[in-house]
């Protein structure tokens, strides 16, 4: 029997370097003061999926409570839920991402309107005072910009069209799997940290 495209399909995800450009650029935007509340929650947006490499979705859908500290580390953790229990997850921030997110819980609390979701829009509910929930087009908007601004010119003109958080997700998972110290720990623990079921899906990971 024939399998579904998708499941033959190699997923995409870039080359080391450019998962290094990444947070090396990051980085040193971190450095400056966000003007706005906006700029600090793309800035902690990115650095979570940089850190986590959570799917769009799961990024939405987040909400404060799933913020905790590691008092032991003194960095944050985050929990992950999603339908499937294979979904559920704590994943430990970096540095570069604890700060942020300290610094984005810091600042939407001084927004008019924030919902109990982590990150919101702009714009608010119809008649009410509250901001709308992000939607997978602001997020993939968030990311195209981020990889335009960080990578060198010409870097997508092969057609590359998914630049979404599912690429940046891609691209770290990869990073995790090819890194000589085993930083994240075995293949099946890597699973786990990616919340992941199917092997495959993993093993579809080619640069």
């Amino acid at each position: 029997a024939l399998h579904p495209e998708s499941e033959v399909m190699p997923s995409l995800s870039m080359p080391q370097w450019s998962t290094n450009t990444l947070v090396g650029y990051l980085d040193h935007e971190c450095t400056k003061y966000p003007k706005t509340w906006q700029v600090q929650r793309d800035r902690t947006m990115l650095a979570l999926m940089l850190c986590a490499a959570p799917k769009t979705g799961e990024v939405i859908d987040l909400k404060t409570d799933d913020v905790q500290s590691n008092k032991a580390s003194k960095n944050i953790t985050v929990r992950f839920t999603g339908p499937r229990r294979e979904q559920e997850r704590i994943v430990e921030l970096s540095q570069l991402g604890s700060r942020q997110m300290e610094l984005w819980l810091l600042a939407r609390q001084e927004v008019e309107g924030y919902p109990d979701t982590l990150f919101f829009g702009q714009k608010r509910l119809l008649h009410t005072k509250f901001r709308r929930q992000l939607t997978h087009k602001s997020v993939y908007i968030l990311v195209t910009n981020f990889l335009g601004q960080a990578l060198p010119e010409d870097s997508f003109k092969y057609g590359l069209t998914h630049q979404g958080a599912e690429l940046i997700r891609n691209s770290v998972i990869s990073t995790w799997l090819t890194d000589p110290l085993k930083t994240y720990g075995s293949l099946e623990e890597i699973m786990v940290r990616a919340g992941v079921k199917d092997r495959r899906t993993i093993e579809r990971l080619v640069r």
